[in-house]
């Protein structure tokens, strides 16, 4: 008997096991932010006019191996037994990354520990979701996401607040002590976890289905796929890629992971995060210089304006946990249209008063809310989109669901979004000025909403068609 079996596979740890794997790495990515300038004069002997460069390097360099390592990451992922191998594999690229942070003396260590960083949060984002989607039932996927963007929200808050205040305290070497104690919890919860498996099997009724009418279609895919309401249900593209002879099902879907894009599902989710990184990456670049020229307020004061959208982040659990009453596509457009709205009223801060302070807080508060919303709608329609896709075509991936190599389409979404988003918003802020900025980005989060609903609306519509046809 395994020791503590039913914990260690219970929902709840695995859940707990992945978002402190996502809380850790972006924690210890973001708090060498801080560290890395002084480092770099100090232990590397960089110049000062180099500074820049160098830094802008790394960055890219982890940009970089993000977009290498994804594919990789969700092939080898799809093909293993087991998916907590690649998460260990990502674990081991994040210790040996921290170690050569924490001994680098040399400007070709540090771009080798910033490539490890880079693989390890491919693995972690790839192989994290994808478990999270093998065990925990469709129905609560979002809910689980919900975790796993709250983790993201707090690490990427307190990894530069702890990693200055560390360096400042106990100096270069004493700043890794709370990295290498996230890393032994890291490293023992993975170690513990055991996974799972949902059963990734269409029932047989739908498989042995004939196809007669698009109701019955819908029927069986109700009681195979219960988190999509009835309007979800419907293929949008048309009929479905299937014929019917001697009474067997002959496929002609693809078997290969770019077969989803085919349908409007997961390219949506991919242009989802995209747009909502490069949101994230846009407010990280200008947020904190205009929070300085606007109110005078120092670098830590900068940072720390930051708990705002990280508290707000929790309202996501618990929008979640009823998302799939409301539907996922709603909650989308409305979390895009919110964001669009609070980048046309940070217009408004004008002023170094407590009523502008306030009113920042507030657009900022229902921006992080918004965020975090679009995030966990963006994560749970990737695996919406597989399931979806081997229902409609059964067995057209055979015994396993490419869930991972779907995952590593919308990492590279994310680190793309990330890569583009500072130099959108610096280039505009320069040419176009703040207020330029806002209405730029709050133009293109309102459009951003509009594929969410036409895309349910176009549905709606195909569905009531094809009741009066099978009437």
């Amino acid at each position: 008997m395994v020791w503590l079996q039913e914990f260690r596979s219970s929902e709840s740890f695995v859940v707990a096991t992945v978002s402190t794997a996502i809380f850790t790495d972006l924690f210890i990515y973001v708090m060498i932010v801080p560290i890395m300038p002084t480092a770099l004069i100090d232990r590397i002997g960089a110049s000062e006019k180099d500074v820049q460069l160098w830094v802008s390097i790394l960055l890219a360099v982890y940009g970089g191996s993000i977009l290498l390592g994804s594919p990789f990451f969700g092939y080898f992922a799809d093909h293993c037994k087991q998916r907590q191998l690649p998460f260990v594999v990502g674990l081991v690229a994040l210790t040996a990354s921290t170690g050569l942070f924490a001994l680098a003396r040399s400007f070709p260590v540090l771009i080798v520990a910033r490539a490890l960083q880079g693989l390890s949060a491919a693995a972690v984002w790839i192989v994290g979701l994808s478990i999270i989607a093998d065990n925990v039932p469709s129905e609560r996927v979002g809910e689980a996401m919900g975790y796993t963007t709250v983790a993201l929200s707090w690490g990427s808050l307190l990894g530069p607040a702890l990693g200055g205040i560390m360096y400042d305290k106990v100096g270069f070497h004493g700043a890794f002590i709370v990295p290498i104690c996230l890393l032994i919890a890291d490293v023992i919860m993975r170690f513990a976890m055991i996974e799972t498996k949902k059963s990734t099997q269409v029932d047989d009724s739908f498989c042995n289905e004939t196809h007669s009418s698009s109701a019955s279609e819908a029927e069986s895919a109700t009681k195979s796929f219960p988190y999509l309401s009835p309007d979800e249900q419907t293929p949008l593209l048309g009929s479905s890629k299937s014929e019917v002879k001697n009474g067997q099902i002959e496929r002609k879907a693809s078997v290969t992971v770019f077969s989803l894009l085919r349908s409007p599902r997961l390219p949506l989710a991919l242009a989802t995060i995209v747009m909502i990184s490069i949101v994230i990456s846009s407010l990280d670049a200008t947020l904190p210089l205009f929070v300085i020229e606007k109110f005078n307020w120092s670098p830590s004061g900068a940072g720390l304006i930051f708990t705002v959208p990280a508290i707000a982040s929790f309202s996501t659990i618990y929008i979640a946990e009823h998302a799939s009453k409301i539907g996922t596509r709603i909650l989308g457009a409305a979390g895009f249209m919110l964001v669009a709205i609070s980048w046309f009223l940070m217009q408004l801060v004008q002023h170094n008063t407590t009523n502008d302070i306030v009113l920042l807080a507030v657009i900022l508060a229902v921006l992080g809310a918004s965020i975090s919303t679009v995030q966990m709608i963006a994560m749970t329609e990737v695996s919406y989109a597989v399931e979806e896709h081997e229902i409609e075509f059964p067995g057209a991936f055979g015994d396993k669901l490419p869930i991972a190599q779907a995952y590593a389409l919308f990492n590279m979404g994310l680190a793309g979004g990330q890569l583009l988003g500072p130099v959108i918003a610096g280039t505009i802020r320069v040419h176009a000025g703040w207020s330029g900025l806002m209405i730029t980005l709050g133009a293109c989060c309102g459009l951003m909403s509009l594929p969410l609903l036409l895309f349910r609306q176009r549905t709606i519509e195909r569905t009531e068609y094809q009741t009066e046809e099978s009437a």
